[in-house]
């Protein structure tokens, strides 16, 4: 069962309005992705596991994949929560991120 994970939503308490175009970007680019299929960065992207997960079991094991993958590839904002919006019947996935800017 391969999920589609979409980023339906993105928000922070933190990080300026102008900084957030950016950070949906780069955000919605790695959920699109699955880690191992882009040449010259294959940790970029969900962990295949995930995508294979059924959605009622996906949120905390997409929480922590999602929070290493930003630690690595967006260094200055950290995932404080991962929220499943909506599934629809195919398992595709609707998501909500909550980010934070990352202290120096």
């Amino acid at each position: 069962m391969a999920n589609l994970i979409k980023l339906a939503n993105i928000s922070s308490s933190t990080v300026p309005a102008d900084d957030m175009l950016r950070y949906r970007v780069q955000m919605t680019a790695l959920l699109g992705s699955v880690e191992g299929t882009i040449p010259g960065s294959r940790g970029f992207g969900v962990s295949a596991d995930v995508i294979d997960m059924p959605p009622m079991r996906v949120r905390n094991r997409l929480a922590v994949d999602l929070a290493e993958k930003t630690n690595q590839y967006i260094e200055r904002i950290y995932v404080q929560s991962v929220d499943i919006l909506d599934t629809d019947e195919g398992g595709n996935l609707d998501v909500g991120v909550t980010i934070e800017r990352r202290l120096a």
